[in-house]
C-alpha cells in the first residue's frame, strides 16, 4: 500500500532526524574576514571545544544547559509539573509538606532518553532527557514544549518514561466524561514535536488518567459513591483502537456521582482508597467482582456519614512508599501504607488521623502509579 509505505518512510526519517540531527550551522564568512581570522581561529580551538559542553542557545535567546543524563539517575515530575533528575537517586523519604512539590511521578532512568508529555486535551509530546536539568533543580515541563504549546497555555494529565519493550504493553486513557480507550504502546514510538493525538475528545472533555497495562491484567475504575467496576484487559471487554478513536462508556455514573480513579491492576497488586472525610481501606481485587465495562461495579466502601465520598483510588506501591493526601486546606499528608488495615468490601476503612476538623481529602497521590510493576 502506497499510503502505509509513505508512513513507514516519514517514521524513519523522523527517526534518522533525531538521532543524527544538529542544530548546530556552519557560518559563511567572506574571504578576507577568513584570512584575518585564520590565526585567531587557531588560539581559540581549545576553547571552542571547551564550549561544546556550555549552554546552547535556544531562538528565543536564552541558554539552556545541555548535559548527559547518568543511566542511573532517577527522574521525578511534581504536581505544579516540574521535572527534574537526581543522580545518584535520593533516599525514599516522605511526601513534601507542600502541595506543589508532591511527587506525582518518579521512574529510574535505566539508559532511555526520551521522556512522553501528555495534554489534558490527549495530545503527546516528546521531551529529551538531557534537556532536564540535574541534581535536583526542577523546571516548568511547559518549558520545555513547542510554542504552540506554550501559547496555548495547556495542563499535563501524564509526563512518563517509555517501556523499553512498546509491543508488550499498551496504555489506556480515560476521560472525565467516563470514555476509555486502549491504545498499543507502538503508537507512541517515534513521536515529533508536532505531537500525536491519542485520544479524540469532544469539547469540554478533558483526559484524566492515563495507565500502562498488559494482556491478562484487569483495569479498576472507582466513584465518588463508593463504587468500584473491574474488568479485565482484552479484545472484547477493551479492544485495542487507534489514535482518533473516542473510546467507549466505560460505566454507569448515578446522580451526583463522578469518577475518582481508574488504574490497571496486576495479578499481585491491591488498591487504596480513601474517602473525603479521612477514612481508608486496603482491599484485594478478588473482592471486587469482574464484570463486564459498562456496568455499575460493587460497592466497597461504606460511608459513616451522609455527606462523605470517595476521594481517590491508586494501586499500593510494591515499593516501601508513603501516599500523599492533598486536603482543602492546601496541605500534603503522608499517609504509611502499613497504618492502612487490608479490609474486606464491607467496613467504613481506618481514620486517618491527621485531618482537621474542617478538613477534607481532595485527592490521592503515588509517585509510583504510572510505573509498570509499580
Amino acid at each position: 500500500d502506497r499510503h502505509e509505505l509513505l508512513k513507514s518512510l516519514k517514521k524513519e526519517l523522523r527517526a534518522l532526524k533525531r538521532k543524527f540531527g544538529d542544530e548546530r550551522r556552519t557560518r559563511i564568512i567572506r574571504e578576507t574576514e577568513g584570512k584575518g581570522q585564520k590565526a585567531e581561529g587557531r588560539g581559540q580551538k581549545a576553547e571552542g571545544e571547551r564550549q561544546k559542553a556550555e549552554p546552547r542557545t535556544q531562538k528565543s535567546g536564552a541558554k539552556r544547559e545541555v548535559r548527559t543524563i547518568p543511566k542511573d539517575a532517577t527522574v521525578e515530575v511534581t504536581r505544579k509539573g516540574a521535572v527534574s533528575w537526581h543522580s545518584p537517586p535520593p533516599s525514599k523519604g516522605k511526601p513534601s509538606g507542600k502541595v506543589d512539590e508532591i511527587e506525582v511521578y518518579r521512574d529510574r532512568v535505566a539508559g532511555r532518553e526520551q521522556m512522553v508529555v501528555v495534554t489534558e486535551s490527549g495530545k503527546a509530546y516528546p521531551l529529551d532527557l538531557n534537556e532536564i536539568p540535574g541534581d535536583g533543580k526542577a523546571a516548568p515541563i511547559i518549558k520545555f514544549m513547542p510554542n504552540s504549546v506554550q501559547s496555548k497555555g495547556e495542563s499535563f494529565s501524564a509526563s512518563f518514561l517509555l517501556p523499553k519493550d512498546l509491543n508488550s504493553v499498551s496504555l489506556v486513557l480515560f476521560s472525565q466524561n467516563g470514555k476509555i480507550k486502549r491504545l498499543a504502546g507502538t503508537e507512541l514510538a517515534d513521536l515529533t514535536n508536532r505531537g500525536a493525538t491519542l485520544i479524540k475528545l469532544k469539547e469540554g472533555d478533558r483526559l484524566s488518567y492515563l495507565s500502562w497495562t498488559r494482556d491478562g491484567e484487569d483495569v479498576a475504575i472507582a466513584t465518588s459513591g463508593g463504587r468500584v467496576l473491574r474488568f479485565a484487559v482484552d479484545d472484547i471487554q477493551l479492544p485495542l483502537m487507534g489514535r482518533s478513536a473516542q473510546g467507549n462508556q466505560a460505566t454507569r455514573l448515578r446522580t451526583g456521582e463522578e469518577t475518582v480513579g481508574c488504574v490497571a491492576l496486576g495479578a499481585k497488586d491491591k488498591l487504596l482508597i480513601v474517602s473525603q472525610l479521612g477514612y481508608a481501606k486496603r482491599i484485594a481485587p478478588s473482592e471486587i467482582r469482574q464484570t463486564n465495562r459498562g456496568d455499575i461495579g460493587t460497592q466497597v466502601l461504606q460511608f459513616s456519614h451522609t455527606s462523605d465520598r470517595l476521594a481517590g483510588m491508586v494501586v499500593v506501591p510494591r515499593r516501601d512508599e508513603a501516599i500523599a493526601l492533598v486536603t482543602s486546606n492546601h496541605r500534603a499528608i503522608a499517609l504509611s501504607i502499613e497504618s492502612i488495615s487490608v479490609w474486606k468490601k464491607d467496613g467504613f476503612g481506618d481514620r486517618v488521623p491527621k485531618l482537621k476538623a474542617d478538613e477534607q481529602v481532595i485527592e490521592v497521590v503515588s509517585p509510583s502509579s504510572f510505573i509498570l510493576g509499580h
